[in-house]
């Protein structure tokens, strides 16, 4: 089913990729807004709490940019601690790069990531790359979460699981580890 809707999607351009991406985001976001306000009483939505069809309706007026504004942004300094952050400070402390020195040389992460991401930003991608070196796997083309389309990379991504599943247990030493349970090489950049 995955390698049939992977063909699918192969025929679109990536400005067609990102249409779908940002029609998905428009459909879903009434309901964010709607669920958000119901769990955090923003008071976003003037319609009464009990107005449960008003509300949906008054969601759908939302944009993402209102929902970053008015409903994500104050929740994030609240739940931040931080009342004077802005959108800027909390992508950066939302990234990878403001960790990368707990990660690198971690034995237990490894990325995946593809370099046409369309909502990453591709020099951060490329800068993650270099800082983990072997622990970052980067494809060329898979768009966002595209590279777990293809057999080869599900396979990957198994093996290295259930090999580090069987090292974790004990259930083989590390030599037969080393020998038997070896990921292929993907190509990347």
């Amino acid at each position: 089913m995955f390698d049939r809707l992977a063909k699918a999607f192969g025929g679109f351009t990536t400005e067609e990729l990102q249409f779908l991406i940002a029609e998905d985001l428009r459909a879903l976001l009434p309901e964010l807004v709607y669920v958000m306000q119901v769990m955090h009483h923003q008071n976003v939505l003037p319609a009464t709490t009990d107005q449960t069809r008003k509300r949906l309706e008054e969601a759908k007026d939302v944009t993402f940019m209102d929902y970053r504004a008015r409903i994500a942004m104050p929740l994030w300094r609240l739940q931040a601690a931080e009342p004077r952050a802005d959108l800027e400070s909390s992508t950066k402390r939302g990234s990878l790069a403001s960790i990368l020195d707990r990660l690198r040389g971690n034995a237990n992460v490894q990325i995946m990531h593809n370099a046409d991401d369309v909502i990453a930003d591709r020099k951060s991608i490329h800068e993650l790359k270099a800082a983990l070196g072997d622990q970052v796997t980067l494809y060329p083309y898979g768009g966002h979460l595209g590279n777990l389309w293809y057999s080869d990379n599900k396979e990957y991504v198994l093996r290295y699981f259930n090999a580090e599943h069987d090292r974790r247990s004990g259930s083989i030493d590390a030599d037969e580890l080393a020998e038997d349970a070896r990921l292929p090489k993907l190509p990347g950049l």
